[in-house]
Formats: structure tokens, C-alpha cells, sequence
């Protein structure tokens, strides 16, 4: 990371945590903003009715009809207790009846309206777009051996690399993973120059809206994260 600023010149580990999305400057409305584990379901009723969000209903019903009061439920308590209760019914074998399959569906559709949310934000950010001027900034103090952790699964710091990194950032193993298919969507190796060997690390700890996992266990970048 160069800084140069304060003189800085050394190699560093950043790490990005729910806030770095919170406070992006694409989020210009106070009640549109990247969601958080505990505001999860506040969000979502806010977006439902939006065109680009009118998915969103299903499973605002779903964990309505499941939980109670969704507005009171984390997501990710949300998402745990369907994966505990999939695998309970699952493990068991016990009737796999319309409410029982429900538990699957809505595992299965999740990243579905993860990418909803995401495009109904876009469609009120007043850029039109996801991308934020912080992020942009602290890729570009970042340099080959530099690693960013982020707790985060959305884009923003993906397209920030994108956009300031070019050849010190590879998509292919930049994630920590070979990813077999997609990565060329993902970083900007154009003009003349060697791809750094050591890329940039982007480590994305809950998973990532431009992700999809093959059988095999290899990786497809998504061309576009909010859509799947």
C-alpha cells in the first residue's frame, strides 16, 4: 500500500467490514442503503415495491408466515435456522410436504434476492450505478502483495480493482480460489505490461453476489453481480 501522503510504502492488510458498504457513497438515500444483518428484512419492505424489487414479496411472506415479525429477524439467523431445518428434514427423511420443500426453495432462491436488492438499489442510486468513490480511493493505494478482507458480499470493492487495480489485480486468483470461467469480467488487464504474479488478494469471507460454485468445486465469476 502507498500512501504517499505520510510516506507510507509497505505491504498491508485491509480489512472491510459492514460499515465500508454502509457508508458508500453511491447510497445517497437514508432509507436505501446496503443492507445489514440486523436491518435485512427493513430494507427489503422498503424495496419490495420498486419494479426491479417486486420479487422481494415472496420471501417477505415466506419468513412472515414462518418467523412472525420479519422486520425484527437478522438475516442471518434467517438463512441458518432454513439451512438447520433443511438438513433436520433431510437427515431424517421425514415427509417432504409442501411446507417442508419450502425450506430448499428458499435456500435455493436466496442469492436470487440478494441480487434483487442489489438492482433495486441500483435503479435509486442517483449515479445509476454501484460503484463508490471510497472504494476507487483505496484501490488505488493498493499494489501487488496488498490483501483486502472483506465481510462483505457485495461488488463494490471487485469493481473498485476493476476500475484502479489493472494488472496488479487477477480476478483468476486474486479470491483466495481458481476460478475456472468468468474472471476476465473482473479485472482490466489491457495496454502494455506484465500481470503481476502476485496479484492483489481480495478475500470475500461470506461469499460474493459475482460467485458460482461448480460440482467440482471451481469458480464462475457472474458477469454481473445482481443478476442470476
Amino acid at each position: 500500500m502507498r500512501l504517499s501522503k505520510i510516506g507510507l510504502n509497505k505491504t498491508a492488510n485491509v480489512i472491510l467490514g459492514a460499515g465500508a458498504s454502509r457508508g458508500a457513497s453511491c447510497f445517497k438515500s437514508a432509507w436505501a442503503q446496503s443492507p445489514l444483518d440486523t436491518d435485512f428484512f427493513d430494507q427489503l419492505d422498503r424495496l419490495k415495491n420498486l419494479p426491479e424489487g417486486r420479487c422481494l414479496t415472496e420471501l417477505a411472506e415466506f419468513a412472515r408466515d414462518e418467523f412472525g415479525a420479519s422486520n425484527e429477524l437478522p438475516m442471518e439467523a434467517f438463512y441458518t435456522q432454513l439451512e438447520s431445518l433443511n438438513e433436520f428434514y433431510e437427515t431424517l427423511k421425514i415427509d417432504r410436504g409442501p411446507r417442508v420443500r419450502a425450506y430448499r426453495t428458499q435456500l435455493d432462491r436466496f442469492p436470487t434476492y440478494l441480487a434483487a436488492v442489489f438492482r433495486s438499489l441500483r435503479s435509486i442510486c442517483p449515479s445509476g450505478g454501484l460503484d463508490c468513490d471510497f472504494h476507487h480511493l483505496l484501490a488505488k493505494t493498493l499494489h501487488t502483495g496488498d490483501s483486502v478482507i472483506s465481510f462483505n458480499y457485495d461488488c463494490l470493492m471487485d469493481e473498485a480493482l476493476h476500475a484502479e487495480a489493472r494488472k496488479s489485480w487477477d480476478a483468476r486468483v486474486g479470491y483466495g480460489t481458481s476460478a475456472t470461467t468468468g474472471a476476465q469480467e473482473w479485472h482490466d488487464h489491457s495496454g502494455k505490461g506484465r500481470v503481476s504474479r502476485n496479484s492483489i488478494k481480495l478475500l470475500k469471507v461470506h461469499g460474493s453476489l459475482n460467485w458460482v460454485r461448480n460440482p467440482d468445486g471451481s469458480s464462475i465469476g457472474r458477469s454481473s453481480p445482481i443478476f442470476s
